[in-house]
C-alpha cells in the first residue's frame, strides 16, 4: 500500500523495463507475476518508505540474458544484483567485460540528486580503479548495455562481499586515488558535467571499460561532453580515459556543448587532482582559459550543439598554440550512415584528398570554410584502411580512417 499509485490504486509506480518496447511497465492491482531474480524494477514510495520482499534467497551462480532490440534505447537492459549481499563492482565488470556494448562497459545507476545534470551515476573500470572498494548493494537495480546480438551476463557467489554503504547516492566518499577531473557547464538554473581519468590502461581511442558514453546520448538542450580524439564515432562521452603517454604529447580533446542562443553559461573544472595545466580553447573567439585557476563564461550568440568550437588541452609546460587549425579537425567514419565525417572550424577553404592504403588517390574535394561539418559517402568503397590528407595555405595534416 505504500507504493506510489494512482487515486484508485489500479496502477502502481512499480515495474520492469520491458524489451523490446524499451519502456517502463506499470504494475496493476491484479498482477500475479512473481518478481524475477536479477531483473531490475523501477519503484517509488509514497513517503520514503521501505518495501517488503519475500521469497527464496539466491546463493548460486546465474547467467542473465540481455538483448539489443527495439527502435530506441535498444541496447539498454535493467537488471539487478540477485543476491542479498553486496557484490564487488570490479568483479562484476571484469567478468562481463566482453558481454557489454564496447561503448558503454559500465553500470548506470539512477541518481537524480547527483547534481551533474544527468540522472545517471556511471561506474566503469576507471571509476572502479579510482574507488577499488566500490560495492553494489543487495537487490540494487541498474542499467547495462548489450553488445550486438545479445549476450549473457554472469553473477557468481565469488563476487559477494560484506558492506554497509548505499548505491548511487550523491556525496558518498570516494578515494580518487587515480588522476581524475570533472569539467562542468553551468547556468543560473542548470549544471552538467563530463569526466576524465588519466590512467596507463587507456589510449586516445575507445578503451574497453575505461570510456563510457552518456545513457541514450547527451541531452540536446543543455549538456557538455567529450569525443574521442581517435576514431571518435561521434559518441557523446560521459567518461573519457586517457593514457599518460598521450597526455605528455599534449592532445587536443574535442568538447561538445549544447546551449540555447542567448543563454549565459560558465565552463569550469570543479573537481580535479590533475597536476597538468588544463586549458579550455574557444576556437570561435580564439581564446584560451587555464581552468586550473579560472572559469570561462560566455553568452551563446546562436544555438550551440555538437563539437567543433571547444577543446581541452593538457600540458605540463607553457601552452603552445603554434599548431594549425587542421590539427583540431575531427575525421571519422560513420558505418551506419556509410559516411566519412569531417568536423571542426576551418579558417579557410581546405582541400581533402582520400587515398587507399597503397597511396592511390581515390577522391579530392574542397571543404567550404563556412561549414563546420562535412560528409562524404563511402558506400562505393571497399572495407579497409584509408588515409585522408587535409591541406590549406596554413598547413597539411594526414589522418587514418577505417571504412567498414
Amino acid at each position: 500500500s505504500n507504493i506510489l499509485s494512482n487515486t484508485g490504486q489500479t496502477l502502481y509506480l512499480f515495474g520492469p523495463f520491458e524489451k523490446p518496447t524499451n519502456d517502463y511497465q506499470l504494475y496493476s492491482n491484479v498482477e500475479s507475476a512473481n518478481l524475477e531474480v536479477a531483473k531490475g524494477y523501477r519503484a517509488a514510495s509514497t513517503n520514503n518508505q521501505t518495501f517488503m520482499f519475500s521469497g527464496a534467497v539466491t546463493n548460486s551462480a546465474l547467467n542473465v540474458p540481455i538483448v539489443k532490440t527495439g527502435s530506441s534505447n535498444a541496447k539498454w537492459n535493467l537488471i539487478g544484483n540477485p543476491y542479498t549481499s553486496y557484490i564487488k563492482l570490479a568483479d562484476f565488470l571484469t567478468a562481463n567485460l566482453t558481454e557489454l556494448d564496447p561503448q558503454s562497459v559500465a553500470v548506470y545507476g539512477y541518481d537524480a540528486d547527483n547534481g551533474n545534470g544527468s540522472v545517471w551515476a556511471i561506474w566503469n573500470l576507471a571509476y572502479s580503479d579510482a574507488n577499488p572498494n566500490t560495492l553494489i548493494a543487495p537487490g540494487q537495480g541498474f542499467f547495462v548495455s548489450s553488445k550486438d546480438g545479445g549476450s549473457n551476463l554472469s553473477f557468481t557467489p565469488s563476487m559477494r562481499s560484506s558492506g554497509s554503504s548505499d548505491d548511487f547516492i550523491a556525496g558518498r566518499t570516494t578515494t580518487n586515488s587515480i588522476v581524475h577531473s570533472i569539467i562542468e557547464i553551468s547556468s543560473g538554473t542548470q549544471t552538467y558535467d563530463t569526466e576524465f581519468y588519466l590512467t596507463n590502461n587507456a589510449t586516445l581511442g575507445l578503451d574497453l571499460g575505461y570510456d563510457a558514453e552518456h545513457f541514450g546520448g547527451a541531452p540536446s538542450d543543455f549538456a557538455i561532453y567529450s569525443e574521442l580524439t581517435e576514431n571518435s564515432q561521434n559518441l557523446d562521452m560521459a567518461i573519457q580515459s586517457i593514457g599518460f603517454d598521450d597526455i605528455n604529447n599534449n592532445p587536443i580533446i574535442p568538447l561538445g556543448v549544447n546551449v540555447d542562443q542567448g543563454e549565459q553559461v560558465t565552463i569550469s573544472m570543479v573537481d580535479s587532482n590533475i597536476e597538468y595545466d588544463v586549458y579550455l580553447e574557444d576556437a570561435h573567439t580564439n581564446t584560451f582559459t587555464l581552468l586550473n585557476t579560472s572559469d570561462y563564461s560566455f553568452t551563446a550568440d546562436t544555438n550551440l550543439s555538437n563539437t567543433g568550437r571547444f577543446y581541452l588541452r593538457f600540458t605540463q609546460n607553457a601552452l603552445s598554440i603554434s599548431d594549425s587549425d587542421l590539427s583540431k579537425i575531427q575525421v571519422y567514419t560513420n558505418s551506419n550512415l556509410e559516411q566519412i565525417v569531417v568536423k571542426g572550424i576551418l579558417s579557410e577553404n581546405t582541400e581533402l584528398t582520400l587515398y587507399d592504403i597503397q597511396g592511390r588517390e581515390i577522391l579530392k574535394r574542397t571543404l567550404d570554410s563556412r561549414d563546420n561539418s562535412h560528409t562524404i559517402g563511402t558506400s562505393q568503397y571497399t572495407s579497409g584502411v584509408y588515409l585522408i590528407k587535409l591541406a590549406n595555405n596554413l598547413n597539411t595534416v594526414t589522418k587514418k580512417i577505417i571504412i567498414r
